[in-house]
Parts: C-alpha cells; sequence; structure tokens
C-alpha cells in the first residue's frame, strides 16, 4: 500500500521523503544515505512507462524537475542494487 499526504506536506516511505506533493514544478527528494549503488525511477502510474531515471548513489537529496511532465499521478521508485527499497506515489498538478 502506498501511503497518501495531505496536499504539500512531506511523506515518508522506508527512506525516501518527497515534498510537495502535490508538485507543480521541482520536487524535492531525501533519500536514506546508503553506501549501495541507488537508482531512482520516475514512472507513470496508469501504465507504468518510465518517465525518468537518475543514479543516486552516495546522494542524500535532490531535486527533480516535472513541470514538462503532463498532469497526473506518478510513482517514485528507489532502487538500490537493482531491488526496489521505497516506492512513493506523486501527483504532478499544473
Amino acid at each position: 500500500m502506498i501511503p497518501s499526504a495531505e496536499p504539500n506536506q512531506a511523506v515518508v516511505s522506508s527512506g525516501l521523503e518527497i515534498s510537495p506533493n502535490p508538485v507543480g514544478d521541482l520536487l524535492q527528494i531525501r533519500l536514506r544515505p546508503s553506501a549501495s549503488q541507488q537508482t531512482l525511477e520516475l514512472r507513470a502510474l496508469a501504465t507504468g512507462a518510465l518517465v525518468q531515471s537518475v543514479d543516486v548513489s552516495g546522494q542524500e537529496s535532490l531535486t527533480l524537475p516535472v513541470r514538462h511532465l503532463p498532469s497526473g499521478l506518478y510513482l517514485l521508485v528507489l532502487r538500490e542494487q537493482g531491488s526496489v527499497v521505497a516506492r512513493q506515489k506523486v501527483v504532478v498538478q499544473h
């Protein structure tokens, strides 16, 4: 089950914190520190299509631009050495 959030509140899911949600421009992401290889994927929730993939190994935070994406539901997936370790629903709203 994917946790839900009140508008513009940060949501934490197994070491993955995002804000704001819903987002219109820039998504702020905080990750749990890990020495392993980590990849962050943004996928369209309806189709599962990969929208963006970023190597986040060694990073604790990043900003992901989403202004170019159509409004809708997306899934942010954190993979560590290929295995899914966290997922978070993201609402893009323009």
